[in-house]
């Protein structure tokens, strides 16, 4: 039986994607879904050569980042799902596993990454409704594990969202009443300035995420601060 399912989405199978590779911890009872928008033949041959066993590649030809993830959850065969995007490495995921498995109420678990050289501590929580509206995303999407059945109550990853897919999916399932646990452990180490580097598209798309759930006003003023405070710290801070 498979525990955990890993799921990556790329366009091209590059030295990114074996870095990501070369950090999984060996399981018994994990497996790898791996979908490639791109280049089919190059993914295959990265993936023969990383020495890991327990991967499936999916073809999923021009696929966006969020139809990707869906196309993965198609193959999934494990309890609990861990995303793991090209260029991120695992420090060691298995906190979230045991704090699941102890806790059958959980819908998810959650801890903190390394972004860079940098230590980010999540939300403690509780997580509400009010949590997901204020912050934007109250953890790292690279942090946190789900049950599968969690995407089959709440849906799968909206395409309408290039980068904010994750934000929007967890907004959605922690308002309709999924519950989530903080577990005080480091779990991955992140790639800085991904996809979600671009400040300004990033908060276009969670402005018209939590402007589903919070009066328009609201939303538009927590999204200038959240472009204020992204500039400060990669300006006057000089975060990455």
């Amino acid at each position: 039986m498979v525990k955990l399912s890993v799921i990556t989405t790329i366009l091209e199978a590059d030295e990114r994607l074996s870095r990501s590779l070369q950090s999984l911890k060996a399981r018994q009872n994990q497996e790898h879904i791996i979908s490639v928008a791109g280049d089919y033949e190059t993914a295959v041959e990265t993936l023969q050569r990383s020495g890991n066993q327990h991967w499936t590649l999916c073809h999923a030809p021009g696929a966006s980042i969020a139809e990707g993830f869906n196309e993965c959850l198609k193959h999934c065969r494990g309890e609990f799902v861990w995303v793991l995007n090209s260029g991120d490495m695992e420090i060691d995921v298995e906190p979230l596993l045991m704090a699941l498995e102890k806790n059958r109420n959980l819908d998810f678990a959650y801890g903190d990454i390394k972004y860079g050289e940098r230590l980010l501590k999540a939300s403690k929580g509780p997580l509400t409704k009010w949590s997901c509206i204020l912050h934007g995303m109250c953890f790292c999407h690279g942090a946190v594990v789900v049950r599968k059945e969690v995407h089959q109550k709440y849906g799968l990853y909206n395409p309408q969202y290039k980068i904010s897919m994750d934000h929007d999916f967890f907004t959605r399932a922690i308002c309709s009443g999924a519950k989530g646990q903080y577990v005080d452990a480091c779990i991955a180490q992140i790639e800085p300035r991904g996809v979600s580097g671009n400040i300004m598209k990033r908060t276009i798309e969670n402005y018209k995420i939590i402007s589903r759930w919070t009066p328009l006003p609201i939303a538009l003023l927590l999204a200038m601060k959240w472009i204020i405070n992204s500039y400060i710290a990669r300006i006057i801070l000089g975060w990455k």
